[in-house]
Parts: structure tokens; C-alpha cells; sequence
């Protein structure tokens, strides 16, 4: 055999052809890596996909970037993570652990991870702005909305110790490692902001141009929630579930909080006799559907061999959903990080206590007990109006069961019924966490308890269930009929005046759809269960809400002729505990 032989070059080693490379590409087109056309003002993959197209400002590094949606800085809503090949593989090379590429490299040489490094989330790497490994620097004004979350909205949410370390300590550091995590922050930061403003008694909202400034925040809470969303369904792609927790909670609490603040914003521009615009409206039936998808999202992970892209077999120990620890979260690791034992001020925690879980004072003093001494008769009545309308119908099924769910929610609420039993200490745990496995224990703990997976005591929680309990076919047919429904303000707008904040679009109200008979009894269980809702008006974030959306269903239902099958004589109970609330001071701002 001849010592030298020429080999044919393979097709593996052949070198690729020159091409030109898009080094000015958009912020979105770097971070997903794919080729930018660097088109103005729009690319053609942003204007495909119809998202916001975003390039680095070269004058100053690419701290900053110019948007075609808007003036206000969005940085963290499609932001870039700029590493080198290199650190992307050296991150790959380290441990399985999710926290590992985070921690100084002699810890990796232990085999175990403590109790503390697991309940500490990922240390934030530097916001070096240009140049650097980290996440672009967060503007003036989004520093102080994150100061705004910190300082004040992570400390009036938690009702206990074991809400406090995942949203004063865990969320906050999770923020500067995730972009989605930031935007969500970021955006319930600003409705938290604006509710404040709207129910400050300092005057703040009392003219045309300080509602145009609400109107302003509200729309960047809005665009940081989008791109949260638009972050989130990329990692989803990219089965990176790390971030799936932390926003599923954080979302509800936005999707809450900002329907209220649209609520109160609408209610006081009718006040001050102004129009606003219709991407500041109160939504119709959005807020279900996040809180909906929050406990779709976390029973979702807890499938079996569903894994993220970054775990493997040799994961760190699967959290447990029922252990004692979970039971009375005292967890003396995350205790040690948090600020004080309280983590609240001694005003805070006064106002906290009395208010953020159930009704609010005059409500608990006045409209309970009439809820209290008038809700079985209403519930009797309500089987009886739709015993012959709940069989023979897939949908019409649903709502059979949801009416069954909906008497056991009163029985427990205003009934006196048995506390929830807490969780069995010889019940079955699951050998697969599915994508849960490199996920924070203390994340999975709490969403566990706010998607109410786990036993609740607080009512905010036991009531707002029943969205996630009812049959989907039910809560399809109440959202189908809520979007029918126009928004109160909506029918005083002319579409050729212009409105209070107008971005330019039309705010004529959709034209109601026809409805199909199973929608008579699901609106009417749907609105004997706002009954309940009302009860939480303490709740910051949830207010008036139950109040404003009975009372669009009850004039919903005056108007389109909407019978209930009501006896002669008969009032529609529902209807009545709204007439009550609304002389109780129900609907102000």
C-alpha cells in the first residue's frame, strides 16, 4: 500500500462559501440569531412576524434603542444577550444544575448543592450596557418602576412568609438573568403605579392631562407585557421552562391589576366628562384567560417526561408540592435573605392585613352579611330556573358542573363550610416532576399555591379557583359572551372625536354576536359567582372589578332581551347584591 494516498476532500470539510454577514441587525434579529435585512424603519422579519423592530443605537454603545412603535425606551421588551461562542460552551460544559452558570467556579467542585443554594435564585450578571456579557441597562424610567416593585408592589401582594421571599427576593433576581422576567415585573410595577395615582386622594388624576399621563404608563405596561409574552412563547420554542413560572404569576397579577386600573381610569374620565381611547379601555374577557393559562401553564410542566433543554437525568431533586416545609413556608434559608423578618413596613403590614385578602371594611360590615343570609335562596332558585336546560348537551353538561362547583364555593366562603383540608401526609408524590426539575423550589412552591394546585385559605385564592376549576367549555361560553358585551364608556365614543390618550385607534364597540341557549345559564352561574368576586374588593388589584362586570352583564342582558326564566314577582339576585354595592359606594374612583 502506497505511504502517501490522496483522500478526496469530504463534504464535511469543505469550507463555506463567503456570504455577507449582518453585523447591524435589529435587537430582535441578534437574539434570536437569525440573518437581519436591516431594514428601515421596519426589518422584513419583524414586519412578518408584526412585532416592533428595535437597532442598537451606535452613538452610545447600544445602551439605548429607537423603536418604530413608540418614543418610550423598551429595551428589556426584545432585548439581546450578547456572549461570545465561547462562554455559550462553556456555560453548556458546566453542571446540569440551573443556578451553575451563575456561581463563582470553585463551587463547582462540590458534587451537592445545599439547602441555600437552592432557595437563592441565579446571581444577576453585570448590566455592563455595551461590550459586556450582560443584559442592556434598564432606563431611567424603568428604574423607577423596578425601584416602584421593590420599594412598594412586592409588599403589599404577599398575605404570609412563604409569599414573601418569591416576590421581594427570588422574582427580583430571576429579573436580571430573564428578560421575560423583567418585562413582567416591570409592566405590574406600572399598573401598581397607576392605581396608585388613580386612588392617591392627592388630586393626581383629577384633570384631562394627568389622565393623558396614566393613559401613557398604562400603555407601557401594556408593551412591557407584550414583550414578556413575546419572550416567553421564544423560550417555549426553545423549551427553556425556567421562565414560565415566575411570569404565569406575575401575569396574573398584571392582568388583574391593570383590568382594575382600566376599570377606575374609565370611571373617572366619565367624572371628568373626557373619552379615552380604546387601547385604554377596560378589557372584556382577557383577564380570565390569564389566569386560566397560569394554572394551564404550571399542570402543564407537571407532565411526565417533559423535560427543558437544560435538564437531564441527573437533575437536582424534584420539589416536593406537599411536604411540611410547604405547608407553613418557614424556610430558614429564604427567611435569611430577606430584608427583615416582617419584610414590611409597620404601615404596610397594617394596610396588607386588613385588606388584601376579602372584602373591604364597609363591604365585610354591610353587604356580607346580605350575601350571607340571602345566597341559599339564590342558589336554589338558580338550579331550579336551569334544572331542564343542564342535560342532554355537552355544553349545557358544563355548566351543570360548574354550578355544582359554584354551590360549594359559597358554602365555604360565606356558608361557614369546612376549611380546606390541607394536603395528606401519605399522599402519592409524583416520581417525574416533568419540567419542573430545574426549577426553583421556592417557584414551584409558590405557583403552586397561587394557581391554587395546592390548598388555599385566603378567599382571593379559594374564589378566583373556580376560573380554573369550571369545565373549559363552560368558561369558553362566559368569554364568548363577555366579548360581545361593549365596555360602559364604549357606547358615549364617536369614532370621528378624538379621545382622551388616542393612539389612533377607533373605539366603536363590536357589534354583540348571537348567542346560543347554553349561554343563558352559564352567564347566569357566571354572574352569581361575581357575587363572590365583589367580596374582594380589599384586594388591591382585584377592587371593583366583580362590581363593574356584573353590572356589564345585568345592562348586557337588559338590552338584548335576555330572558332568565325568572317566576313573577321574582328578582334576579345577582342584580339585587349589585343594586346593593353600588349604594354602598360600589363603582366610585
Amino acid at each position: 500500500m502506497p505511504a502517501n494516498t490522496t483522500r478526496a476532500p469530504s463534504d464535511s470539510s469543505r469550507q463555506r462559501r463567503a456570504h455577507l454577514k449582518s453585523r447591524n441587525g435589529c435587537v430582535r434579529c441578534k437574539r434570536l440569531r437569525k440573518k437581519c435585512d436591516e431594514g428601515q424603519p421596519r426589518c422584513a422579519r419583524c414586519v412578518k412576524q408584526g412585532t416592533d423592530c428595535e437597532y442598537a443605537n451606535a452613538t452610545d454603545g447600544g445602551d439605548e434603542a429607537t423603536s418604530s412603535g413608540g418614543g418610550v425606551s423598551e429595551l428589556h421588551g426584545r432585548r439581546a444577550v450578547v456572549a461570545s461562542d465561547s462562554d455559550v460552551e462553556m456555560r453548556d460544559s458546566l453542571s446540569t444544575d440551573p443556578t451553575s452558570a451563575h456561581r463563582p467556579a470553585s463551587s463547582h467542585l462540590h458534587a451537592a448543592r445545599s439547602h441555600a443554594d437552592s432557595a437563592m435564585p441565579p446571581a444577576a450578571p453585570s448590566r455592563t450596557g455595551s461590550g459586556g456579557s450582560g443584559l442592556p441597562m434598564l432606563s431611567a424610567r424603568e428604574l423607577e418602576l423596578f425601584s416602584h416593585y421593590i420599594t412598594h408592589t412586592s409588599r403589599v401582594i404577599p398575605h404570609g412568609r412563604e409569599d414573601m421571599f418569591p416576590l421581594q427576593v427570588g422574582m427580583p433576581n430571576l429579573a436580571f438573568s430573564n428578560p421575560a422576567v423583567m418585562d413582567s415585573i416591570l409592566a405590574l410595577a406600572a399598573s401598581c403605579k397607576c392605581h396608585d395615582m388613580l386612588l392617591g386622594g392627592d388630586g393626581a388624576a383629577s384633570s384631562d392631562r394627568r389622565l393623558g399621563g396614566i393613559c401613557e404608563l398604562l400603555r407601557l405596561a401594556d408593551r412591557h407585557h407584550q414583550a414578556a409574552l413575546g419572550q416567553l412563547q421564544s423560550d417555549i420554542c426553545e423549551r427553556q421552562f425556567r421562565s414560565v413560572l415566575p411570569n404565569a404569576a406575575l401575569m396574573v397579577l398584571y392582568a388583574l391589576s391593570c383590568h382594575y386600573v382600566r376599570v377606575l381610569l374609565a370611571r373617572r374620565a366619565a367624572r371628568l366628562g373626557a373619552r379615552l381611547a380604546k387601547d385604554v379601555l377596560p378589557f372584556q374577557s382577557q383577564w380570565i384567560t390569564s389566569i386560566r393559562a397560569a394554572h394551564v401553564a404550571f399542570v402543564g410542566l407537571l407532565q411526565p417526561g417533559l423535560r427543558s433543554s437544560s435538564a437531564s437525568s441527573s437533575s437536582a431533586a424534584s420539589p416536593g408540592l406537599n411536604s411540611e416545609e410547604d405547608e407553613d413556608g418557614d424556610n430558614g434559608e429564604e427567611a435569611a435573605l430577606l430584608v427583615s423578618p416582617l419584610g414590611l413596613s409597620e404601615a404596610d403590614r397594617s394596610g396588607a392585613d386588613k385588606f388584601q385578602d376579602g372584602p373591604a371594611e364597609e363591604t365585610r360590615r354591610l353587604l356580607l352579611p346580605i350575601v350571607a343570609s340571602t345566597y341559599e335562596s339564590a342558589l336554589r332558585k338558580l338550579r331550579v330556573r336551569n334544572a331542564a336546560d343542564l342535560e342532554g348537551d355537552a355544553k349545557l353538561e358544563a355548566c351543570g358542573a360548574a354550578l355544582g362547583l359554584l354551590e360549594e364555593l359559597f358554602q365555604v366562603i360565606v356558608g361557614g363550610g369546612d376549611a380546606v383540608p390541607p394536603p395528606r401526609k401519605d399522599a402519592p408524590r409524583p416520581h417525574d416532576f416533568g419540567a419542573l426539575d430545574d426549577v426553583p423550589p421556592w417557584l414551584v412552591r409558590y405557583l403552586a399555591r397561587v394557581t391554587s394546585a395546592t390548598p388555599s385559605r385566603l378567599w382571593r385564592r379559594r374564589i378566583m379557583a373556580f376560573l380554573n376549576q369550571v369545565p373549559f367549555e363552560f368558561l369558553h361560553l362566559v368569554q364568548l359572551a363577555l366579548d360581545c358585551m361593549p365596555v360602559e364608556e364604549s357606547r358615549h365614543h364617536e369614532p370621528s372625536s378624538p379621545s382622551l390618550g388616542d393612539s389612533g385607534v377607533s373605539s366603536s364597540a363590536p357589534q354583540p354576536l348571537p348567542l346560543e341557549a347554553a349561554h343563558k345559564p352559564a352567564m347566569d352561574i357566571f354572574a352569581h359567582w361575581l357575587v363572590l368576586v365583589m367580596l374582594l374588593d380589599g384586594v388591591w388589584w382585584i377592587g371593583d372589578v366583580g362590581h363593574w362586570e356584573l353590572g356589564r352583564i345585568a345592562r348586557f342582558i337588559e338590552a338584548q332581551g335576555f330572558a332568565l326564566d325568572l317566576a313573577e314577582g321574582e328578582t334576579w339576585w345577582p342584580e339585587t347584591m349589585h343594586a346593593v354595592k353600588s349604594t354602598l359606594g360600589g363603582g366610585a374612583a
